[in-house]
């Protein structure tokens, strides 16, 4: 929002004051890293032996703990939210209100005279960051190679 005033009423000089509130731009990337294929295990390793030599494993492939000719799986969350993806807190992505954002408010006034036939333009300007996100550890988790 910017108002302007004419001070003399010539068009020469004018007072100006603008604010406005600035959204974080996300693009995609909130959305991305909270799409529940990022969010999930989707892979995991097992080890076979052919006791019977039939090259089939003779095995409930389901099950994940060793049975049969199937080891144990090497991650029991396989098809599973990942416990080591990342969290967004749930009112920053369903409430309204809290994305990142940035308050500027500036004023322009009638020039400075310096002397005759030289003057610079006035002007103030100030910016607020109430809304920056800061990303958190819950107690006690533990990322990857750590």
């Amino acid at each position: 929002v910017g108002v302007s005033y004419d001070l003399f009423g010539n068009g020469r000089t004018a007072l100006k004051v603008t604010q406005g509130r600035y959204l974080e731009q996300l693009g995609a990337g909130i959305a991305d890293a909270n799409n529940p294929i990022v969010t999930s295990v989707l892979s995991a390793n097992r080890t076979w032996s052919d006791a019977n030599g039939n090259f089939a494993p003779d095995c409930d492939l389901t099950t994940f703990t060793a049975n049969g000719e199937c080891g144990p799986i090497n991650n029991a969350n396989f098809g599973r939210n990942n416990p080591a993806a990342t969290r967004y807190d749930e009112d920053l992505l369903r409430g309204f209100g809290l994305r990142t954002y940035v308050w500027d408010f500036g004023t322009g006034g009638p020039p400075a005279v310096l002397h005759h036939g030289a003057a610079r333009p006035t002007a103030a300007g100030r910016r607020r960051l109430p809304g920056l996100r800061a990303g958190r550890r819950r107690a006690g988790e533990v990322r990857p190679g750590q």
